[in-house]
């Protein structure tokens, strides 16, 4: 019923725990891991348990090439084989009621094309934890206006129709590292997103010294926000959510001019 897509990248403390608890979950017919052009072990580790489980497909680009997690998380889909796609950081870990819902809820209502939950965020180094991602809003207007203004909800919590995200396009690596902000917006902008109503958390995020390098400079930001102006502004959105896609532009513009000659 569901491909499941990890991309990896030098993750060797982390990436088999990742896999063991996708692998525990009997909704999962295929996982497919996505090397990055690892260096540290991670791809050699990946091969090694695909040749015990016939559920792991290891996948790479083309020469071993790093192209990023977008480029990592788009191959896997081309080579997806089942109706429903989600996603794992090699870094976080599945929990068992990972698609309880959200499958129930994809097969029950055709008209709803990807639906998110509540992730747990781990801080590593403090051993700290917080909940996040929850949202009380039913309508994908609601949920893009939430987006446009800053909203998010965690890649690891969202499982799509494979079909929905062939028609509206795949990850957009120009947007890095925003690509997963950029896509949710024009999920929501161009069909039905729903969250789910299960309270309890069904995957982890963990921050680590690793991952917190990924600063957003305005560059990455304004690219961002062009590209959702270039696909989503003239779309049925509503004038209040074109009026804050301006916004946003007019903002980070400001930020650049400011930056630029301050």
């Amino acid at each position: 019923m569901i491909s499941v897509i990890i991309p990896l990248y030098n993750a060797i403390g982390f990436v088999e725990k990742a896999i063991n608890s996708v692998l525990l979950l009997n909704e999962v017919l295929e996982l497919l891991v996505v090397d990055d052009g690892s260096t540290d072990g991670s791809y050699e580790l990946a091969l090694e348990l695909s040749q015990k489980e016939k559920r792991i497909i290891l996948l790479s680009h083309k020469n071993r090439e790093n192209r990023g997690a977008a480029a990592s998380r788009n191959l896997g889909v081309e080579y997806a084989s089942y109706p429903f796609i989600a996603f794992l950081d090699a870094d976080d870990t599945y929990y068992l009621n990972r698609f309880l819902e959200p499958i129930l809820l994809l097969k029950n209502n055709p008209s709803i094309d990807a639906c998110f939950g509540i992730v747990e965020i781990k801080y590593l180094d403090s051993g700290n934890s917080k909940l996040f991602g929850s949202l009380n809003i039913d309508d994908s207007t609601s949920i893009l206006t939430y987006l446009l203004q800053g909203g998010y909800f965690h890649t690891n919590s969202v499982t799509v129709r494979k079909k929905f995200f062939k028609e509206i396009g795949l990850f957009d690596q120009s947007c890095w590292p925003h690509e997963d902000s950029e896509l949710w917006i024009r999920m929501a902008a161009m069909g039905k997103l729903k969250s789910i109503c299960e309270k309890n958390p069904i995957a982890s995020y963990t921050i680590h010294g690793n991952n917190l390098s990924k600063v957003a400079s305005i560059r990455s930001k304004r690219k961002m926000w062009s590209m959702v102006y270039k696909k989503v502004f003239r779309l049925p959105i509503g004038f209040r959510n074109r009026s804050l896609i301006l916004r946003q532009l007019v903002k980070i513009w400001l930020k650049t001019w400011l930056f630029v000659y301050k």
